[in-house]
């Protein structure tokens, strides 16, 4: 009988204190850290797989803005291309990885004024082969790191 009235007020207590805490969140939500953490998980294999586009595209925009000979344009222009395109793709997956693990602060935060800084800047920094603004998430991706 004793175990059933110290497990009833057990259980009074911790209903009575999450309704202190849900009465105590703000009312408007915001959810900037779950939207980037989506937009990382959806467009990060996106990146990967336009690294092919924009490593080549930003690897000559480099060499052509580069105050340098002809000749070391030219010796460079492959080297470049291949650096440019494995930072793509290793960033790609950087960004898959940074969304999964804001994905959890994200939920949390979701219900409060609070938000995460970005784990990773450069997404919100670069310029993007796709760059389009929706209510429900920002469509970004082709990311240009390198430029």
């Amino acid at each position: 009988m004793k175990t059933r009235a110290c497990l009833r007020r057990l259980a009074l207590a911790l209903a009575s204190s999450g309704l202190v805490l849900l009465a105590s969140l703000p009312a408007s939500a915001t959810p900037a850290t779950l939207k980037r953490a989506l937009g990382n998980i959806l467009f990060g294999p996106m990146d990967v797989l336009t690294a092919p586009i924009v490593g080549p595209k930003s690897a000559i925009d480099n060499i052509r803005f580069i105050d340098d000979t002809p000749g070391v344009r030219a010796f460079w222009a492959l080297p470049g291309v291949v650096w440019n395109t494995g930072i793509v793709i290793g960033l790609g997956v950087i960004r898959e990885m940074t969304g999964l693990i804001e994905l959890g602060p994200g939920l949390l935060l979701f219900f409060s004024e609070s938000d995460l800084d970005p784990l990773l800047a450069p997404v919100e920094d670069s310029d993007a082969l796709v760059d389009y603004e929706t209510p429900v998430i920002h469509v970004r991706f082709g990311m240009f790191y390198t430029a």
